[in-house]
């Protein structure tokens, strides 16, 4: 879903004080939004209850600027003019790469295996630390931009105001009241969610795992014990071939230590792109096989899955049925405008379905209109292409991301119940859908809870099949902080429309309907019970590793009683 009032604001005002940062930043070795790694404890109480009911987050995206196409996504993707090349210089030379990470975190590994010994606030003083240095760089660039001519300060007076009410403290900043009242002004959530999207971008990857417990897993009754972390690759589709700074291998090594270091709070799935394949088999593209990098990951490096992105310019299936034109556009390179990229497109997917079928590994597919580079590439990410995928290689174990849509309030429910339509107990047995951007839980709950209610109802007869046994608690975060601060209540605010729908019996749920959300059908979908494949995988994972406790794993052999219905068929 396109955000045009956000894309505007980012292309009209807010890129204004990029220039500024740019400066500010090479004055200090493009360190000052970096906050260094310190050792924190996997089983923290404050981020970790073994008492509360499970909670798995199966929409998670923990990436830096050093791990995406920036430009190319921002100009391509989002449609956002102008930003894309200065924050692409910025994030390149001062994100830490996965060479950089990869080797901090086997510096301090031992630090973390031995967290007892840590002081309990240490988080609060680096946190507040740091954010006094962000603070300051913020506040010279708004010097900076106020001696520009009259109209650009005009233009950003609200974000400069915005900028100077930081308070000084971190703890000030997070308890403020400001998400309340940015709801009712677009611009000012806008930039409050701009800033924090972009520093997260200079970040380490682990610190942002660490923000995202503390910041968006802590609900009322649950925190999240399990968090699905989702790469992307857009090399291929929208960059010319042109890789990132941190290579989709080195990505695999460091989120594979990220999951050590988690003790398995963290995992991952792989990005597969059928065009990288392509440009692979075709000799144009020497480093690796991508499919070979997603056996690889799964294999030996603790992932569970493998993500998707059909609105890059593929459909799930079926592209053989289309013409070779339809992918003649100037951003796709030359070497794959061929007249048999159709059927091309389909051979990669078909050897990744036939693995992943006979290795019980799942799929996420983006199945939003969104993030697309042209409007004709939106609809590849639908359920007609599902439909036929399903068809040839049944019992696929797939997750459709978003659901369809990010706002079914605003966009209706029509490609949401398309899904639906497929999800049965033969070929679609495996079939689900998550919550990912959902932020109408948080700025429209109650007409939320009424749509979910007849989304529920309209399969309560469908056994295993129905959409109380399929959906799944998904937040999309890093992505979501562009939403501003408000969408920090998302996990509570999704705890409270389920414990609404909880009281209703006639919507199709095999168990409690909230605990299915949150966890029974994740498990169900990530197969991670005993003697299923990735399960098995993961022991072995965790055997190598020297891993003795998973918090998740007891909490899934205990609560996931109904699982065996939706499972066994």
């Amino acid at each position: 879903m396109r955000r045009e009032p956000k894309n505007a604001f980012f292309s009209q005002r807010f890129a204004r004080l990029v220039p500024a940062w740019t400066s500010a930043a090479s004055l200090s070795g493009c360190e000052i939004f970096r906050r260094e790694i310190e050792p924190w404890c996997s089983n923290d109480p404050r981020i970790t209850d073994p008492a509360v009911p499970l909670a798995i987050d199966s929409h998670v995206h923990v990436f830096n600027g050093s791990d995406l196409q920036v430009n190319a996504f921002l100009s391509r993707a989002r449609h956002i003019k102008g930003l894309g090349p200065i924050l692409q210089k910025l994030a390149w030379a001062g994100a830490p790469t996965g060479d950089e990470e990869l080797e901090e975190l086997v510096r301090i590994a031992d630090r973390l295996k031995a967290c007892d010994r840590l002081q309990a606030d240490w988080l609060d003083t680096r946190s507040d630390e740091q954010y006094k240095v962000g603070r300051q760089a913020l506040i010279d660039a708004a010097d900076q931009l106020e001696n520009e001519n009259a109209s650009l300060r005009a233009e950003s007076s609200k974000a400069v105001r915005q900028i100077r009410d930081l308070p000084e403290r971190y703890s000030d900043y997070k308890s403020r009241k400001s998400p309340t009242a940015f709801r009712s002004d677009p611009v000012s959530s806008a930039i409050e969610g701009a800033l924090a999207f972009i520093l997260r971008n200079f970040q380490f990857r682990y610190v942002n795992i660490f923000d995202y417990l503390f910041e968006y897993s802590k609900g009322r009754h649950r925190k999240v014990d399990l968090m699905i972390c989702h790469l992307v690759n857009y090399d291929w589709p929208i960059a010319g071939g042109t890789p990132t700074l941190t290579s989709i291998p080195k990505q695999i090594e460091l989120m594979a230590q990220i999951s050590v270091l988690t003790s398995g709070r963290v995992h991952c799935f792989v990005p597969f792109d059928p065009f990288k394949q392509i440009a692979f088999d075709l000799g144009e593209w020497p480093y690796y096989s991508p499919l070979e990098e997603v056996v690889r990951a799964v294999a030996e490096k603790g992932f569970l899955g493998v993500k998707l992105y059909p609105t890059m310019g593929f459909q799930a299936y079926g592209n053989s049925g289309r013409s070779p034109e339809f992918w003649n556009r100037d951003w796709i390179p030359a070497v794959l405008r061929r007249p048999d990229i159709n059927v091309r497109l389909d051979g990669a997917l078909k050897s990744l379905y036939e693995w992943c079928a006979s290795n019980g590994v799942p799929i996420m597919a983006h199945s939003a209109r969104s993030n697309s580079p042209t409007p004709d590439f939106e609809d590849l990410s639908g359920a007609k292409g599902w439909q036929e995928a399903v068809r040839c290689f049944p019992g696929l174990r797939v997750n459709f991301g978003h659901f369809g849509e990010t706002s079914p309030i605003e966009k209706g429910t029509d490609r949401a119940k398309s899904f639906m339509s497929l999800m049965n107990t033969h070929a679609g047995r495996h079939l689900y859908a998550d919550s990912g951007y959902f932020t109408e839980a948080v700025s429209r709950p109650q007409e939320l809870t009424a749509i979910l209610r007849t989304l529920f109802e309209s399969t309560r007869g469908k056994g295993s099949a129905a959409l109380a046994q399929r959906f799944l608690y998904g937040t999309d975060w890093e992505m979501i902080v562009l939403e501003g601060g408000g969408v920090k209540n998302y996990l509570k605010d999704f705890e409270q429309i389920f414990s609404i729908l909880d009281q209703d019996p006639n919507l199709g749920a095999q168990g409690k309907l909230s605990d299915r959300f949150f966890s029974a059908n994740a498990a169900n979908y990530l197969g991670i019970h005993p003697g299923d494949p990735n399960r098995t995988r993961l022991e072995t994972f965790y055997g190598r590793s020297r891993i003795t406790h998973v918090g998740w794993m007891p909490k899934v052999d205990r609560c996931c009683g109904q699982r065996m219905i939706a499972r066994k068929q």
